[in-house]
């Protein structure tokens, strides 16, 4: 995840994937219907575009590239919204996309985690605790 909360009243996410990253976004893309997250996705692949996924991808990695803006709004990102400045703090940002952002992040990850079998977070800390006691 990268250049995410700085649009005051963005509430879509871009993610930029790869033939060998589908089934990354797929898993995104799921846990944003199962966990019934309100957040856009724009899939739509950015070309000529240097972020740090593509050193991932080029070592055989999947990887996918989470942001708000897309290639064609970096440059505001970088100028308009004071992205690595000074002006870069907390209280510009728009926190309650940056918690959709996490809460989609972290739905895929459990469910990846989990062979795709969606758990509650309660219930998992429950059994492990359990299995400790023992």
């Amino acid at each position: 995840m990268d250049t995410i909360g700085y649009e005051k009243d963005a509430m879509d996410v871009s993610i930029d994937t790869d033939k060998n990253s589908k089934w990354l976004l797929k898993a995104i893309t799921d846990a944003k219907k199962d966990y019934d997250i309100d957040i856009g996705i724009d899939d739509t692949p950015l070309k000529d575009f240097e972020a740090d996924h593509l050193s991932f991808r080029d070592n055989g990695f999947s990887a996918v590239w989470i942001n708000e803006t897309g290639k064609d709004d970096m440059d505001k990102a970088m100028n308009d919204w004071g992205w690595h400045t000074i002006s870069d703090t907390i209280e510009n940002l728009n926190i309650e996309f940056i918690a959709r952002i996490t809460q989609l992040v972290v739905a895929a990850l459990s469910e990846l985690a989990n062979g795709g079998e969606l758990v509650n977070p309660q219930d998992r800390l429950i059994e492990t605790w359990g299995q400790l006691k023992k």
